[in-house]
């Protein structure tokens, strides 16, 4: 699954040019608005164009240029706090894509306080691969959560 090319460019905008997604492949890279180049991107498997394999075991604070990333992630629901601890374990900029509702868990209180902004997507905002390509499907309601750390 994958966030749609509309959605992921009004991100994209909206946050900053983004240096990397956290958990994606090749067959679902996100392409840069700017570049049309793929986004960097950490895989659960070594595959071209990702600079890593399992996010959890990379620096994800700073590029290969030492400059701050602004990761963008768009983990699945079972992972969303693990990937929220992480990022504030690694005070890693990020747009996070999470659902609304529910508790919120300990770390997303505690990263509270470096939230930047909040926006509600559109409930047909991710993309699902089916036989005949990329198709819209409904995920329930989703926010994109920027963080900042100093």
């Amino acid at each position: 699954m994958r966030t749609s090319k509309a959605v992921f460019d009004m991100l994209y905008a909206a946050a900053g040019r983004f240096t990397v997604d956290l958990m994606s492949s090749l067959s679902c890279a996100q392409v840069s608005p700017t570049t049309g180049l793929a986004l960097r991107h950490y895989s659960r498997w070594c595959d071209v164009g990702c600079a890593g394999v399992n996010v959890f075991q990379q620096d994800i604070r700073v590029g290969p240029s030492g400059e701050r990333e602004l990761a963008y992630v768009f983990p699945p629901a079972a992972m969303e706090d693990v990937m929220y601890r992480y990022i504030l374990e690694a005070r890693t900029n990020a747009v996070i894509l999470t659902r609304v509702g529910g508790e919120r868990t300990g770390s997303q209180v505690r990263m509270g306080r470096y939230v930047v902004s909040r926006r509600r997507l559109p409930a047909m905002f991710a993309e699902k691969r089916g036989r005949d390509g990329w198709g819209l499907v409904g995920v329930g309601a989703y926010e994109a959560v920027h963080v900042e750390f100093p």
